[in-house]
């Protein structure tokens, strides 16, 4: 039963720095596509502190880390992912208006 949980606790490692490189790509891309910085909405921000602040407790003791913390982790990368989707939508509608 302990190596099921080490597995799926593994997975969960293996999901966080690469969530991390996609939210971080898709903010580079949007911010190229668009021609200019996005801005994002203060729950996202917030999102962003938390995301910040977990990375650092999580990489100060990997090995120590509870499923929760991992959760809460990925659940604020997706957050920023939305809000970076999200934002990108607006910014491209707003594009298309001032063009017409």
């Amino acid at each position: 039963m302990a190596w099921k949980v080490g597995i799926k606790m593994q997975a969960f490692y293996y999901a966080m720095p690469t969530l991390a490189v996609i939210a971080i790509a898709a903010y580079i891309f949007t911010s190229v596509k668009l021609h200019k910085f996005i801005w994002f909405s203060p729950v996202v921000y917030l999102a962003l502190i938390g995301s910040v602040g977990l990375w650092i407790k999580i990489g100060t003791n990997i090995f120590s880390t509870s499923e929760t913390g991992v959760f809460g982790l990925l659940t604020l990368e997706a957050i920023l992912l939305e809000g970076i989707i999200e934002e990108y939508r607006y910014q491209k509608q707003n594009l298309e208006k001032n063009e017409e």
